[in-house]
């Protein structure tokens, strides 16, 4: 799938700028389950010339979701995304990460 993904974008800044820019945003206690979470950040092109968010997004929570069930990968954390569409456009993704 993600070589699905780099192939619509072309090159590699621009797949790091439309698709799967991930970011670590925040840690905070989870006192419910005695995990942090750990938010991941990620911008999906799911409107515009190529909607391949609507594709990329479902395998990017899917993999969370995966991570998030093992135990002997990061025990102490909860894996959470946020994701914002790109709009397919460099403009407005630089609006959104700056």
């Amino acid at each position: 799938m993600a070589g699905h993904c780099q192939h619509q974008f072309g090159s590699r800044r621009s797949v790091a700028t439309h698709a799967f820019v991930l970011t670590l945003l925040l840690s905070c206690p989870c006192p419910a389950l005695g995990k942090k979470k750990l938010y991941i950040g990620a911008l999906f092109p799911m409107s515009g010339g190529w909607p391949g968010g609507q594709a990329c997004l479902p395998s990017a929570q899917m993999a969370l979701d995966l991570v998030n069930k093992r135990t002997d990968i990061l025990p102490d954390y909860e894996l959470e995304l946020i994701y914002h569409d790109s709009k397919v456009s460099e403009e407005y993704n630089l609006t959104l990460l700056y």
